[in-house]
């Protein structure tokens, strides 16, 4: 069976992209940004930037263990889009512009909130698609939590710290 990680795997509350208790979210990588060739960190910004799923298993392995499931990849493919019609219509130099709006409807447990919340939000921020990211969430906890766990992302994953330090 082909799946991301949920949350209820990884042992952490509701349908956030939260951490499971106790984990660090390394990332991979060198220590500091010294550690990792800048060739390589070049290289990765580059592989990613055109690929949401790319940089989902270049930063974010840790929630992406699992191949990604048919609904994934067609989310992989919608949101890369949204932000693709955009760079094709010239309106990247203003990256909060929305032309496109997308809902995403899935059963409770599927990494919706994973793979938007989190991944969509810190790659269209690390890549600056986007200047203003909102969170809307079905309860206030769930909002903070969202953000928290974006929040931990940038400042704890090393592998993000080294290849977007503008971000982080």
């Amino acid at each position: 069976m082909t799946r991301m990680t949920t949350d209820r795997e990884r042992g952490t509350k509701g349908e956030g992209g939260g951490l499971a208790s106790g984990g660090g979210a390394s990332g991979g990588g060198g220590g500091g940004s010294g550690g990792v060739d800048v060739v390589v960190r070049r290289a990765r910004r580059e592989l990613t930037r055109g690929s949401l799923r790319a940089f989902c298993l270049t930063y974010l392995p840790h929630y992406f263990r699992f191949a990604p499931s048919a609904m994934h990849e067609e989310l992989f493919g919608l949101l890369e889009g949204a932000v693709k019609e955009r760079d094709d219509r010239g309106d990247r130099d203003f990256p909060g512009f929305r032309g496109v709006f997308l809902a995403v409807a899935a059963p409770r447990g599927h990494a919706k909130s994973t793979l938007v919340t989190l991944a969509w939000a810190l790659w269209t921020l690390c890549h600056q698609t986007e200047r203003f990211i909102v969170l809307i969430s079905d309860t206030a906890d769930q909002a903070v939590n969202h953000l928290s766990n974006l929040k931990r992302e940038l400042s704890e994953n090393d592998r993000l710290r080294e290849d977007f330090p503008e971000a982080c």
